[in-house]
């Protein structure tokens, strides 16, 4: 298992999107589309195999996604998402494992104690990241799995 990514709002995307690429050389590997083409967030890439998902704070969320309306999460990945969901209670769970609506990652979101939204994730080979080639792609999903093995 590891941190995949953490996920926050903004209230002008475009210079968060500035920020992290000035100060941290972050890439952006994903943009989130709605149906119209518009964008209201993305995913940027922080080193190796680290991200940072941003998304605008006022737009609204597509109805079939499902990040919510908090839309803050921390994104854990694991190897075997099957076995990962299993292990869970069911008041636990916000949303059962299904694909990612733009980037087809396979995935599932619980609650802490706390209240805190936790995404559960698995990148496989049907993983897609719209700012990368399949090749880049490819590359970083095989990385997150060598470096994401389940310990539990």
């Amino acid at each position: 298992m590891m941190i995949l990514h953490f996920s926050f709002k903004s209230s002008d995307l475009n210079s968060v999107i500035d920020f992290y690429d000035r100060y941290f050389g972050t890439r952006v590997i994903h943009r989130f589309l709605r149906d119209d083409g518009s964008c209201y967030g993305v995913m940027l890439l922080l080193g190796r195999h680290s991200m940072l998902e941003i998304f605008e704070d006022w737009a609204p969320v597509p109805a079939d996604s499902m990040a919510g309306p908090d839309r803050t999460h921390i994104c854990i990945h694991v190897a075997d998402i099957e076995n990962s969901f299993r292990r869970f209670p069911a008041e636990a769970i916000l949303e059962p494992i299904r694909r990612g609506r733009t980037d087809r990652a396979l995935q599932f979101r619980v609650r802490d104690p706390a209240g805190n939204q936790i995404e559960v994730q698995s990148l496989d080979d049907q993983v897609r990241f719209n700012c990368l080639t399949t090749v880049e792609v490819d590359a970083l999903v095989k990385l997150c799995r060598a470096t994401g093995s389940d310990s539990r």
